[in-house]
C-alpha cells in the first residue's frame, strides 16, 4: 500500500472526501442521539411539532401553486380546509362499518377462544406426530380466563378511554393549528435564515432544504397511497373469500403497510387467523391471497409508485428500522427509513466530489 509521500494529489482529495463523510456522519448520529437524550421528556411535545412539520412540508406545493391566483393566507385556508374535508368525508365513511365490525368482533371473541380451545386436541395430536409435545387445552384453559379478566378491566376503564380519546382530539387540534402557522410563517422563516447564514452556504441550505422536501413529499405520499390500495385490496379480497370484519382486515392491512418491511406481514396476520376459525383450507387460501398481495406490491406497485424515494439500501432500511422502534416505538420505526434516507441524501448533496470539481 502507498505510503502518503507516494500518495497522487487525486488519491488523497478521496481520501480526505471520504474522511469527512464519515467524520460528518458520525457527529450527525452523535448530535441526533444527544438531542434524544434531551428531548425524551418532552415527546408528546417533539411529537406535535414532528407531526405538524411533516404537514406542512406534504401540504406547502399545493399552498404553492395557488400563491400563483390568490393570497398565501387564503391559500393555505383552502388547502388545509380541503384537506380535514377530505379526511373528514373519508372517516364518516368508515365509521359506521367500523363500530358495528368491531362491536361484533366484541361480542364474537368468546366464542372464538371456545372454538379454539375444542380444536386444541385435534392440533396437538397433529403436532405429536411431528415430535412437537405441546398442551394447548391448559394453554387455553389459562387463556380464556385472562381474556374475560381483560375484557372486564376494559369496561370499568371507560373513563380513562374518554380521557384518552379527549386527549387525542386535543393534540389533533394542535397539530392542525400548527400546520397552519408553519404553512403562513415558512417564507419569511425562510428568508430569515438566509440571511443569518454565511455567505458561502446558502446554496448548500437552499439545495439542502429542497432536498427534504422532495424526498418527504415522495416518501409520504407513495406510503399513503400503497396503504390505501393495499387496504382496499385486502377489504375486498377478505369480503369475497367470506371472511368477517372485511373492513376491519382492510383497515389493519393499510395501517401497518405504513411500517416498511414487517408491516404487511403483521397486517396478514388477524386476517389468517380469522380463516383459522372457519377451516384451514381457508386460512390457507388466506394466505395465498396476503402473498399474492405482497408479491403485487413489491413487483409492480413500489417500482411505479415508490421508486427509489429514500435512496436506502435494504440492509441499512432494515437497521434504521429496529433503531427507530428501539427509540421511540411505532412512530419511531414510521419516521426512522424516510429520515435515514433523507439524511444520507442532504449529505451527498453538500459533499459531492464531482460538484466540487465542477467548480
Amino acid at each position: 500500500m502507498a505510503n502518503g509521500g507516494n500518495m497522487k494529489p487525486e488519491q488523497r482529495q478521496k481520501w480526505l472526501d471520504l474522511l469527512l463523510r464519515l467524520a460528518t456522519i458520525l457527529a450527525a448520529v452523535a448530535f441526533l442521539l444527544v438531542l434524544y437524550a434531551a428531548l425524551s421528556r418532552l415527546r408528546r411535545t417533539v411529537l406535535v411539532v414532528l407531526l405538524a412539520g411533516v404537514l406542512a412540508i406534504l401540504l406547502n406545493p399545493m399552498v404553492v401553486r395557488l400563491e400563483r391566483y390568490m393570497k398565501r393566507s387564503l391559500a393555505v385556508a383552502v388547502v388545509v380546509l380541503g384537506t380535514l374535508a377530505v379526511l373528514a368525508g373519508v372517516g364518516f365513511a368508515l365509521l359506521t362499518p367500523v363500530i358495528v365490525q368491531t362491536q361484533q368482533l366484541i361480542k364474537n371473541i368468546p366464542d372464538y377462544l371456545a372454538q379454539a380451545q375444542a380444536a386444541a386436541p385435534y392440533w396437538q395430536a397433529w403436532a405429536a406426530q411431528y415430535g412437537w409435545h405441546v398442551d394447548l387445552q391448559s394453554f387455553w384453559a389459562n387463556v380464556i380466563p385472562r381474556v374475560e379478566q381483560s375484557g372486564t378491566k376494559i369496561l370499568n376503564s371507560l373513563v380513562g378511554i374518554v380521557t384518552g380519546v379527549s386527549n387525542t382530539i386535543v393534540l389533533i387540534i394542535l397539530v392542525a393549528v400548527l400546520t397552519v402557522y408553519f404553512l403562513l410563517d415558512s417564507p419569511r422563516l425562510v428568508r430569515a435564515i438566509r440571511r443569518w447564514l454565511p455567505e458561502g452556504t446558502v446554496e448548500g441550505f437552499d439545495r439542502s432544504r429542497a432536498i427534504i422536501a422532495e424526498k418527504m413529499v415522495s416518501y409520504v405520499r407513495a406510503q399513503l397511497l400503497l396503504a390505501a390500495i393495499i387496504g382496499v385490496l385486502a377489504g375486498v379480497g377478505s369480503s369475497l373469500m367470506g371472511l368477517p370484519y372485511s373492513v376491519l382486515l382492510g383497515l389493519v392491512a393499510g395501517f401497518f403497510e405504513l411500517i416498511p418491511m414487517a408491516g404487511p406481514v403483521i397486517g396478514a396476520i388477524p386476517a389468517v387467523i380469522l380463516g383459522l376459525t372457519i377451516s384451514w383450507t381457508k386460512a390457507l387460501w388466506v394466505a395465498l391471497y396476503y402473498l399474492a398481495i405482497n408479491q403485487l406490491e413489491n413487483h409492480l406497485l413500489v417500482p411505479k409508485i415508490s421508486g427509489d424515494s429514500v435512496g436506502l439500501r435494504p440492509s441499512l432500511a432494515i437497521i434504521a428500522l429496529f433503531a427507530g422502534f428501539e427509540l421511540a416505538g411505532f412512530l419511531g420505526a414510521l419516521f426512522a427509513v424516510p429520515l435515514v434516507g433523507i439524511l444520507g441524501a442532504i449529505l451527498s448533496a453538500l459533499w459531492d466530489p464531482d460538484r466540487r470539481n465542477r467548480r
